[in-house]
């Protein structure tokens, strides 16, 4: 499969229509998926033909509940959801929204154990929406070894997201795809029109938001961002580069890396929000 802008594009518009037809009356939950992101994952999982979605990071269960209604139990997809903890209240909204899907399947645990055995069985496409950053970025790499995963998703990859970098130096161009590719969104943001007119409802975790804008101030993507990766036929192997390059950014051990803490800490609690890009690029260069 090629990742050209105008080869998903065309793949996408072929779903397009049954696709906004199922999303259309979905109502925009915090910390979700738009609907333009979605038809990616939901036109190439049909491409492709894999019956098996596993999905890491449910959260209140916007993607799975997409997916759930497009893969409806009569085409024979599977959906498998990992979520880290049960009982908070976004891991119980999600289990009433997806209550009556047959075919779907709730569970929870650490995706770095349960996702490399529920990978195994079958052809799959994998979902990461959590973990976040370079440890989605570690988790896709262990994934995607193991050429049984045909394509892995990972969200809140936008142009300026901890990880994106790191997509971009270990997966090469031919393999991977941004939904914030301009192409991509004057074709498609127009599904997207009643998620941002309903995150407003959300401000805790989205004040500021909208098209090109984080806590605004402007952004170099579109919204959150899926970066796809396709997988080869042997599995792709850089396990061992993506932990290297992450452990870096965890290491404190030295004086100047105490002295970094200290500053991000003042970054993070004293500058606010109109503040937010200076903040980030500081926070960037300082964790370089």
């Amino acid at each position: 499969m090629g990742v050209e802008s105008g080869g998903i594009i065309d793949i996408c518009s072929q779903i397009r229509d049954s696709f906004d037809s199922i999303a259309s009356d979905v109502k925009y939950q915090a910390k979700g998926v738009f609907h333009s992101e979605m038809l990616l994952v939901c036109a190439i999982t049909e491409a492709l033909g894999v019956s098996h979605i596993v999905e890491s990071g449910r959260a209140r269960g916007q993607s799975t509940y997409l997916l759930a209604r497009y893969f409806d139990a009569s085409t024979g997809c599977r959906i498998t959801s990992v979520e880290y903890e049960k009982y908070t209240r976004d891991a119980i909204i999600a289990m009433n929204r997806l209550r009556g899907h047959s075919n779907v399947d709730l569970q929870f645990g650490d995706s770095w154990n349960l996702l490399p055995s529920l990978c195994t069985e079958e052809e799959c496409i994998v979902v990461i929406d959590g973990p976040k950053g370079r440890d989605a970025v570690q988790l896709a790499a262990r994934v995607l070894r193991n050429p049984e995963v045909r394509v892995v998703f990972i969200h809140d990859l936008h142009a300026v997201a901890a990880g994106r970098k790191m997509t971009e130096q270990f997966f090469p161009d031919s393999n991977t795809f941004f939904t914030d590719d301009e192409q991509y969104v004057e074709a498609f943001r127009d599904l997207d029109e009643r998620c941002w007119e309903e995150m407003k409802e959300y401000p805790e975790t989205a004040e500021g938001w909208a098209p090109y804008l984080r806590h605004g101030e402007k952004i170099p993507s579109y919204a959150h961002t899926f970066a796809m990766i396709v997988n080869t036929a042997e599995g792709i192997d850089v396990v061992d580069e993506c932990t290297e390059y992450a452990q870096k950014f965890k290491s404190e051990s030295t004086l100047l890396q105490r002295a970094k803490g200290k500053i991000l800490n003042f970054l993070e609690s004293e500058m606010t929000k109109p503040y937010w890009a200076l903040r980030y690029w500081l926070q960037q260069l300082l964790t370089q």
